[in-house]
């Protein structure tokens, strides 16, 4: 029985508990550099509102966290600390919610536990330090299962309208929370209303709400696309990590596991089927959106990651509370609170390792090039945001002339043509190559033709960051230096499959082809060279004054969104002249 608790009473637990997250989370929120969808997001939201909306039609996310987030920085402006600090104040919103969610469906001592779990589970603190949608998401999906809860009891027209209003703002918040609309739909099913009319209203809400994100999901280009994703479908590996990351460590989710079967048995010795029930509701929203999007990764598209399924996570917390409360004694009560939260709290890591350490990567390269005149070739390409916030916030904090500011700094990204920059900037002795984001084993066509020609004098590794300082073998000019290119693309091919390439260059005169490099790679839609291939062009029989070089190329697999890029490189400025440069495919 749900013992009553006076409004006042629920206000002062509400924001005791705010507050202490809120003093919680801000611990360390400087402590690592943005990350790659950070600094995007934080880039896009510094624009008008109609380009945040216009650029929400290439992306699959809804607008809702990027125009919260715009407004966010017009006000408080760009710091690690303002923009982390909005998805604290959500994550302490979200502690006080599940406080509620749980007092009132399943009492003061459950909800208690739950929002203590909820505030100090490792997984929420990570996600409160990174400006991105996953704790304004939280507060929705608490909001979702609050209202859905509220009207099973009650189904007032506007507890129904508030309970589509949070719905909506759900899935708008980020796609692959829909998948709670299948989980919401058996707690409907199961709560046994009074008749087929009174479960129609509560279905309409949750019905009328997916239709929204129908409309936008077929209104928008990107859902045309047939897109990649830079992961695979789960395997039990992924699955019993994410299960891991959820409760902490492989300890809690033992005891969760022993704890559920202990109180579910003394639940059916002593009939109390109203806890069953709760049981069964707070278990499918575990299940129901884990299981359906292993399933859809599997089916459709891989979408199981941790962050994309976080919304089951609170309803773990409320579990795991629900499971203690079940035991018959306050001492066992008070041991099982005591033991998993020292579980929990042995587990949490507040430094929070960076994706990619900027602040002394930046710090270092800004360091040498005091001494020189040099180029930055920064790769890959879509790192240029969270290079730029580092290097020269200028440049990050007016979006619309990032790449014109990075160009003024000699800073050129992957999908400049760098060899040709280089070429034609004289001034430039010396060049930095910057790998960063799990790309530091990655080969991007042109920067590794500008490493043809120089020497590296310097390496430096940081967190997620590779530096290379090359030193080039003389200054570039402009005479004969590097043919133009010839690209093949096979987004034709009805599926990945194996291709054989003929890469043939026909000459017609020549002195000595002496340093004369036949250059053939391969990129994917990224930029990144999947393959590379500088092959010196052999002087052997003249037909009819012409000289005819082939390199034969075998890919047993090979991707429909690959490109192939051929050129020749002339390292020795040799005098001749080519008739043509072709690429085929078989």
């Amino acid at each position: 029985m749900i013992t009553a608790v006076s409004r006042t009473k629920q206000l002062a637990l509400f924001l005791g508990l705010f507050l202490i997250s809120l003093i919680f989370h801000t611990y360390n929120l400087e402590y690592a550099s943005y990350d790659l969808d950070e600094a995007a997001h934080i880039w896009h939201a510094q624009k008008p509102y109609s380009d945040v909306v216009a650029q929400a039609s290439h992306d699959p996310n809804p607008p809702v966290y990027n125009l919260i987030l715009s407004s966010w920085v017009k006000v408080f402006g760009v710091s690690e600390f303002s923009t982390r600090f909005l998805s604290v104040l959500f994550g302490a919103l979200g502690v006080g919610i599940i406080f509620l969610i749980g007092l009132r469906n399943f009492g003061l001592t459950v909800g208690l536990m739950a929002a203590l779990f909820y505030c100090f589970s490792p997984i929420q603190f990570r996600f409160t330090h990174l400006a991105r949608p996953y704790s304004i998401l939280m507060v929705t999906v608490l909001l979702s299962y609050g209202g859905l809860f509220e009207v099973l009891r009650s189904p007032s027209k506007r507890r129904l309208f508030m309970y589509y209003l949070a719905t909506m703002a759900m899935i708008y918040v980020h796609p692959t929370s829909v998948f709670n609309l299948a989980a919401q739909g058996l707690i409907i099913l199961t709560y046994h209303l009074k008749d087929w009319k009174a479960t129609l209203k509560v279905f309409a809400p949750m019905l009328l709400a997916f239709l929204s994100f129908v409309v936008w999901v077929v209104s928008i280009p990107y859902f045309e696309r047939n897109d990649t994703m830079w992961f695979d479908a789960p395997g039990w590996e992924e699955v019993k990590y994410v299960l891991l990351v959820f409760y902490a460590n492989g300890k809690l989710l033992i005891l969760q596991l022993v704890l559920l079967l202990l109180a579910f048995a003394l639940l059916l010795k002593y009939r109390k089927w109203d806890s069953v029930y709760k049981f069964l509701w707070l278990s499918l929203w575990c299940c129901i959106p884990f299981l359906l999007s292993i399933g859809f990764s599997h089916l459709v598209k891989p979408v199981f990651q941790d962050k994309y399924i976080l919304s089951v996570q609170p309803a773990m917390m409320l579990l795991l509370a629900y499971s203690i409360y079940q035991l018959r004694f306050k001492l066992l009560r008070l041991a099982g609170f005591a033991l998993a939260s020292i579980m929990m709290l042995s587990s949490m890591d507040v430094t929070l390792k960076p994706e990619g350490d900027w602040w002394k990567a930046i710090e270092f390269l800004k360091n040498e090039q005091i001494n020189d005149e040099s180029a930055i070739l920064l790769s890959p390409w879509y790192e240029f945001r969270t290079f730029s916030y580092y290097y020269d916030r200028r440049s990050y904090e007016t979006p619309d002339s990032t790449f014109k500011n990075l160009v003024e700094n000699n800073v050129f990204i992957s999908w400049h043509d760098v060899y040709d920059t280089l070429r034609l900037e004289p001034k430039f002795d010396v060049f930095h190559s910057l790998v960063a984001h799990e790309g530091i084993n990655s080969r991007v066509l042109d920067i590794e033709v500008v490493k043809t020609g120089a020497t590296l004098v310097r390496e430096k590794k940081f967190i997620g960051i590779n530096i290379e300082t090359y030193a080039l073998h003389r200054k570039m000019v402009a005479q004969d230096e590097y043919s133009s290119s010839k690209v093949l693309s096979f987004s034709s091919l009805e599926s990945d499959s194996s291709v054989s390439l003929t890469v043939k260059v026909d000459i017609m005169e020549y002195d000595n082809l002496d340093g004369v490099l036949l250059i053939t790679s391969v990129e994917n839609k990224e930029g990144t060279s999947v393959f590379y291939s500088s092959k010196s062009i052999v002087q052997g029989d003249v037909a009819n004054g012409n000289l005819s070089f082939e390199d034969k190329l075998h890919f047993p697999e090979f991707k429909k969104d690959w490109v192939v890029t051929v050129f020749l490189r002339n390292t020795e400025q040799r005098n001749f002249q080519y008739r043509s440069l072709t690429v085929t495919a078989d």
